[in-house]
């Protein structure tokens, strides 16, 4: 029995064996943390699963607290890892933060919690963004004013710290919308880099706040590395001091989005998370990062550690390309609807075009064509059947190899 045991020997007990139980169990334990109104110290139970939770591929409900922060999902730390100066937030404010937010709005808030109690997964990201945009901006307005929480205690962060990190959070939610649309049209290869846009919100942010500069070009940078040699581009026409800024936010932001893929698990769980496009635009921001620190444009020392994160990076993409082929593609072949496989076909293949640019090109074509025959070898029976099989094998490795397939079956 665990009742005549240190507390904190009994603490990081269950921690360990939380750690290591199945999936199941994990799940169970999770939906009732997820319930929680003050989740305090289950918080630090279950983050050492943080990393097997996107492997897990679940949606969990998403409350209150996590649709509020949903904008800074890549700028969430432990609180041990951060710093004051860093642009970004510690999870140990977040309940603490949710709190201010929910006694300031009230009743405005009613079609949001309506949302939430019927129900919204962490993987329906659509409805996350569509819930979120009813009230951040009405959030960010009053983290630029709210005063110190009483609650803000249980942080276990000095006062003197509340206003700089809330005014910074409150700033980035006030112009969520803008920073949302520069990173959604940045990431589209067909839409050219919007220096303009780019300048608004670098302008509207030190209107708002200069403070939050820095965050605001780790949201940017970490959700689109494209628009690195843009920002500073469109900072040198707002003055002195909003370059000056950008350049040091854009240096620091790179650093901490190398910290986040190097720490321990943090490239791996970002690429097992999410679907098969998710992923392949999770891999072609990494990249990006990658290309821009190979490229020259980063610091020596950040040059030295790229090539053992390429290689994390590259083992973790074919990880996950190998299991959404055999799990989500092939394992259902012959069961799943033909418009499933076939949108699992093109995600396998959205996610090989950008994961190649890491490398282990070769790797994927042998997958791509042993998928391609196993996809042959399912039978045909019937010229329907044939004509659903040769899409899916053109999708795999190209139109040759489907007309060779029919050719075969006449």
């Amino acid at each position: 029995m665990t009742s005549n045991r240190n507390p904190e020997t009994a603490f990081r007990s269950l921690s360990r064996e939380l750690a290591e139980a199945p999936e199941r169990k994990i799940l169970a334990v999770l939906s009732v943390v997820d319930a929680l109104p003050r989740r305090g110290v289950a918080d630090a139970l279950i983050a050492p699963l943080r990393s097997r939770l996107p492997r897990m591929r679940a949606g969990r409900q998403v409350n209150f607290c996590r649709l509020l922060f949903t904008p800074f999902d890549r700028l969430i730390v432990p609180g041990p890892r951060w710093r004051p100066t860093d642009p970004t937030v510690p999870r140990t404010v977040l309940t603490a933060l949710a709190d201010v937010v929910r006694q300031e709005l009230g009743a405005r808030l009613a079609p949001v919690e309506a949302i939430l109690a019927a129900g919204i997964g962490t993987n329906n990201p659509a409805r996350i963004a569509e819930t979120g945009a009813l009230f951040w901006l009405d959030a960010g307005c009053v983290l630029l004013r709210a005063p110190v929480p009483r609650t803000w205690s249980e942080t276990g962060l000095p006062e003197a710290l509340y206003t700089p990190l809330a005014r910074r959070i409150g700033a980035v939610l006030a112009h969520w919308p803008a920073i949302e649309v520069l990173i959604r049209d940045a990431e589209d290869a067909m839409v050219p880099p919007d220096i303009a846009a780019a300048k608004a919100v670098l302008a509207d942010i030190a209107q708002t706040n200069a403070d939050a500069i820095g965050m605001v070009a780790a949201l940017l940078l970490s959700g689109a590395p494209a628009l690195r040699p843009l920002l500073p581009q469109a900072a040198s026409q707002l003055g002195k001091a909003v370059e000056l800024a950008t350049a040091k936010a854009c240096d620091g932001a790179l650093d901490i989005v190398m910290e986040q893929l190097e720490a321990p698990g943090g490239a791996e769980t970002q690429l097992s998370a999410g679907d098969l496009d998710t992923v392949a635009g999770i891999v072609r921001r990494i990249a990006g990062v990658l290309n821009d620190v190979e490229s020259g444009q980063a610091k020596t020392q950040e040059r030295a550690r790229f090539k053992a994160l390429r290689d994390r990076l590259d083992a973790s993409c074919r990880t996950r390309f190998t299991d959404g082929l055999e799990n989500d593609l092939l394992a259902p072949l012959g069961t799943a609807p033909t418009d499933v496989l076939e949108k699992t076909a093109r995600g396998l293949r959205r996610l090989e075009s950008e994961a190649r640019v890491i490398g282990s090109g070769p790797v994927y074509d042998s997958l791509l064509r042993k998928a391609a025959d196993t996809v042959e070898k399912i039978g045909a029976g019937s010229a329907d059947d044939a004509v659903d099989q040769s899409r899916l094998i053109e999708i795999l490795v190209g139109p040759e190899a489907a007309l060779s397939f029919l050719s075969r079956q006449r």
